[in-house]
């Protein structure tokens, strides 16, 4: 059985795993849109073309859009609600 990953945050803001990395780990859509905000976490796409890989970095979701291409608002929050199937990337340089 994996055991799961634990992270403590430190005063200073960084993240220390308890008990070590695991090599294999399922992450919540939560954790990872909050990490990725904060800038402690990074999420990167390579696609494996003709001419070897290229990689994009995550930058963040784009937003849902009504039927006139306007950003439909979180209920709640009122911001824009993201879109998780709609991922925006830019190309990692190499």
């Amino acid at each position: 059985m994996a055991r799961s990953l634990v992270l403590r945050r430190r005063q200073d803001g960084t993240l220390r795993p308890i008990g070590g990395w695991p090599e294999e780990h399922t992450f919540a859509l939560s954790f990872l849109t909050r990490e990725i905000a904060a800038g402690t976490a990074k999420v990167t796409v390579t696609i494996e073309g003709a001419d070897g890989p290229v990689s994009y970095a995550f930058e963040g979701f784009d937003p849902h859009v009504d039927q006139h291409g306007e950003p439909v608002p979180d209920p709640v929050t009122g911001e824009p609600k993201p879109n998780y199937t709609a991922w925006r990337c830019t190309k990692v340089e190499s």
